[in-house]
C-alpha cells in the first residue's frame, strides 16, 4: 500500500469517527433525558433506640414506620441507630454521631433515653430532638406522649423537616 493511499484511508477513518461521535452527542443533547435526582439533599431522620427494649417496642416499630413511610415518599433519608445501652455514658456517643452525620430530626423512643437526648439537645439549634412516649423536662425537646396508631404516625410526619 502506498503512504497516500494509506494517509487518505487514515483521514477517511478518522472523518467517520467523528461524525459518529457527534451524531451521537447531538442525538443526546436534543433527546429527553431522565430526571436527576440527589437523596443526598434530603434531609436525614434518626431514630435512636435501645437494641432491646420491650417495654417501648410497640413505639419503636410505629416510630419507625412513620419515618420509613416519609423516606417511601422522597421526604427524609431515614437512619436507624441502635444502641446498646440506655445509660447516659453509652448513649451520648450515639446521640452526637446522630447530630455530627447531619440528621435534621433525631428521635428517641421511651424515658431511659430521656437524660442523654436532654443532654445532646442543649445548644443544637439546627437539629430537632424528639422524645416518644415520655416528656422530657428540657425545652429544647419535643415530647410527644400518649399518642398511637395513625395519631402517633401523624405526629411524627408532623415533626419533621419539610421535604
Amino acid at each position: 500500500m502506498t503512504k497516500q493511499k494509506t494517509w487518505w484511508l487514515s483521514g477517511a477513518a478518522l472523518v467517520t469517527v467523528a461524525a459518529a461521535v457527534g451524531i451521537t452527542l447531538w442525538a443526546d443533547a436534543g433527546g429527553s433525558s431522565a430526571a436527576v435526582d440527589s437523596v443526598s439533599l434530603r434531609p436525614r431522620a434518626c431514630l435512636v433506640t435501645r437494641t432491646a427494649d420491650p417495654l417501648n417496642a410497640a413505639l419503636i416499630t410505629a416510630t419507625w414506620s412513620a419515618l420509613q413511610r416519609a423516606a417511601r415518599a422522597d421526604r427524609v433519608i431515614a437512619q436507624r441507630i441502635p444502641v446498646p445501652s440506655a445509660a447516659t455514658t453509652v448513649a451520648l456517643p450515639y446521640l452526637n454521631g446522630a447530630v455530627s452525620q447531619h440528621c435534621r430530626t433525631v428521635f428517641a423512643v421511651g424515658a431511659p433515653l430521656g437524660p442523654a437526648l436532654d443532654s445532646v439537645a442543649r445548644g443544637q439549634g439546627q437539629t430537632r430532638f424528639v422524645l416518644v412516649g415520655a416528656q422530657s423536662p428540657d425545652s429544647d425537646v419535643v415530647s410527644v406522649t400518649g399518642l398511637t396508631g395513625a395519631r402517633l404516625a401523624s405526629e411524627i410526619t408532623s415533626l419533621l423537616p419539610p421535604g
